[in-house]
């Protein structure tokens, strides 16, 4: 698997790492329109270099709105997705949309729950609603209007 890979602007944080067998995209601070990017850009990098389900770690979180439900949505077309550490608002938003996005207690929950769903040979051959070079490009052209972010990949 491939090292841990994170993005950061002024107002939010996502650091990516594999865990056993699912990406963990951990996450800090807030996520609007004008962050969202800084979680684009890490999950684009996890769908590029692997077919494994996702766990987004929301319990450092601090504000978010539908620019991070809608690119949830987004990645359940490619990747199983799960969340831990949602408040009550993203539970709210999520019901309200009618969003299928199972949320954990804990990383334990959510790792025994997604590595039994399927294989990754399923997902590699499932037809995706949302192509990749869509999402590499919106990842790419979306730019905090205060600091441009950085992406690294960690030794």
């Amino acid at each position: 698997m491939r090292p841990p890979v994170w993005a950061s602007s002024h107002a939010a944080r996502a650091l990516a790492a594999p865990v056993g067998t699912l990406w963990v995209i951990r996450l800090w601070g807030d996520f609007d329109a004008h962050s969202i990017h800084v979680a684009e850009r890490v999950t684009y990098e996890v769908l590029q270099s692997s077919l494994a389900p996702v766990v987004f770690d929301l319990r450092q979180v601090t504000f978010v709105n539908t620019a991070l439900l809608n690119h949830l949505i987004a990645l359940r077309l490619h990747r199983p997705v799960g969340l831990v550490g949602a408040d009550r608002l993203m539970r709210l938003m999520i019901e309200v949309s009618g969003a299928a996005l199972p949320v954990f207690p804990d990383l334990a929950a959510a790792r025994s729950a997604l590595s039994a769903d399927e294989a990754p040979e399923a997902w590699s051959r499932r037809a995706p609603g949302l192509p990749l070079e869509v999402l590499r490009l919106r990842a790419l052209n979306r730019r905090s209007p205060r600091r441009t972010p950085r992406t690294r990949t960690v030794p």
